[in-house]
């Protein structure tokens, strides 16, 4: 092989080395990302679980005390009927949470947790191939961290999904920025998985126009 060329096929394998490199450390870090969003979820939802009321211990006390009140032979009508009427009344005004609601309240709770993943998220250079929330949300908290701001200016209208919205527009803006981060998370993991945000050096989250077959080419 001649002495010219040896040099040149050399050169040639490290530039694939090392762009087979940056692609597999980009898919793991992004890989990381959903299963790291899963176990937040797992780990919030079992402490949700943990702390709400115990639903059929509160349908039996209900239930019990509806029956002594009927068992009561000393009430009037008239009485008994009041209290069963204070007793469905004080049911029906729990207000109750959902599940999902508590779930995001955990982890808002968890401060700084969202934010050191997203600082390395940050380094890394997303594309998108047209207007994208995902990308305004980044540009938004790469400003904020170099500014080192501790709340969501209130006049933010990113819209990453309807389930964040209340704790973003929140009165406190602290907490609106930790929802914001954590919404930002959420729609980024989506917006990866279906190609609308990707990383040019990687194999597994390319563009969607990467992904499909145009039908000139079929």
């Amino acid at each position: 092989m001649s002495h010219r060329i040896r040099p040149a096929i050399r050169r040639l394998e490290a530039a694939f080395f090392i762009c087979y490199a940056l692609c597999s450390v980009t898919d793991q870090l992004l890989s990381t990302l959903g299963d790291w969003i899963r176990k937040a979820i797992r780990t919030a939802n079992d402490r949700v679980a943990a702390s709400r009321p115990d639903r059929k211990a509160q349908l039996r006390d209900f239930a019990t005390a509806v029956k002594t009140l009927a068992g009561n032979k000393d009430l009037t009508r008239d009485a008994l009927v009041k209290q069963l009427c204070e007793l469905a009344d004080a049911a029906l005004e729990q207000d109750v949470p959902s599940r999902t609601s508590l779930m995001r309240t955990q982890l808002v709770s968890k401060r700084r947790v969202a934010r050191a993943l997203l600082a390395k998220l940050l380094d890394l250079p997303f594309q998108a191939q047209a207007a994208h929330p995902v990308m305004d949300a980044l540009v938004l908290l790469g400003k904020l961290y170099a500014n080192k701001a501790v709340g969501l200016p209130p006049d933010t209208g990113i819209p990453l999904g309807r389930a964040w919205q209340r704790m973003i527009a929140g009165e406190n803006r602290g907490d609106a920025l930790i929802a914001f981060e954590w919404a930002t998370l959420f729609a980024l993991r989506v917006a990866l998985r279906n190609g609308s945000v990707y990383v040019e050096h990687s194999f597994s989250f390319r563009s969607l126009g990467m992904l499909l077959i145009h039908s000139n080419n079929s």
